[in-house]
């Protein structure tokens, strides 16, 4: 008998083995795939007036370089490869695409996105670059508007005067640089707030915050009407002259000099601090 039931239990294993070899076998034969580059020439006789990312898988990076045409470069991996749906880049009406869509039946799929704009383009190009699990750069001089948002990740822009700026993440934090803007909106949800003005002009700038500090600094002869609030944490504006002021147990309004641009920092839990750089 125990004959028996150790050759069946001998049995059993071995057509558990095989059973396994086989159904592993396509998995293992699956190859992981790897993305590459591509490039994109610029033509100077039906300029790009705008650059539009939308990658919901990974970072976007838009940025100048010292070449000649606009490089565009998709890196990433996808598992199963034979299921991805990869990128799709191309040019209409003078706006040069990158999409990357939704992906179906991929266990993992990641995909990174940079776009290099040559440094000598004369005309303006607008900028919209959009992410959902990834981080947003966006270093660029000469574009009349810049939309950079993301959910989860962080976003870094870097810009001179531009009329429209829109910079927005759920879970991250908020790195802006800039000359000025006409109109400047600054969100996070669970993250900080850093933002640099070099010369606020008359513009209306507003950088708010739920969970986490705002800084913003400001020239020594910012001309604003100045809203500093935190429900729960310390505020103030330091460094700055102005001439008039109120203050509750939340915030403080402050008009320093004539009060041509409008400036508000805002969070619920967290610092908030309005300083001369």
């Amino acid at each position: 008998m125990r004959l028996i039931v150790a050759a069946a239990l001998v049995l059993l294993v071995v057509a558990v083995g095989l059973v396994l070899t086989f159904w592993a076998a396509p998995f293992a034969a699956i190859q992981q795939w790897k993305g590459g580059g591509f490039s994109r020439t610029y033509n100077e006789s039906a300029s790009i007036g705008e650059v539009y990312v939308s990658d919901p898988y990974g970072s976007v990076s838009i940025g100048a370089w010292n070449g000649t045409y606009v490089k565009v470069v998709c890196q990433g991996y996808a598992f199963p490869g034979s299921f991805a749906a990869f990128p799709e880049v191309g040019e209409r009406s003078g706006a040069l695409d990158v999409v990357v869509p939704a992906q179906q039946f991929t266990v993992t799929y990641v995909m990174n996105v940079e776009v290099e704009l040559p440094n000598d383009v004369e005309s303006p190009v607008g900028i919209t670059a959009s992410s959902t699990d990834g981080n947003v750069y966006v270093v660029w001089a000469n574009a009349p508007e810049i939309y950079a948002t993301t959910v989860d990740g962080n976003v870094y822009v870097n810009t001179t005067y531009v009329q429209q700026l829109v910079a927005r993440t759920t879970n991250g934090d908020v790195h802006l640089y800039l000359d000025g803007s006409e109109s400047a909106v600054v969100d996070s949800v669970n993250g900080g707030i850093f933002a640099a003005v070099r010369d606020p002009g008359a513009g209306a700038y507003s950088f708010r915050t739920t969970n986490g500090d705002v800084t913003v600094v400001l020239p020594e002869n910012t001309s604003a009407r100045i809203f500093v609030y935190s429900s729960n944490g310390a505020y103030g504006v330091s460094g700055l002259q102005y001439a008039q002021s109120s203050q509750s147990s939340s915030g403080i309004y402050v008009v320093a000099g004539t009060g041509a641009a409008s400036i508000t920092a805002t969070t619920v839990n967290g610092n908030v601090l309005v300083e001369r750089g």
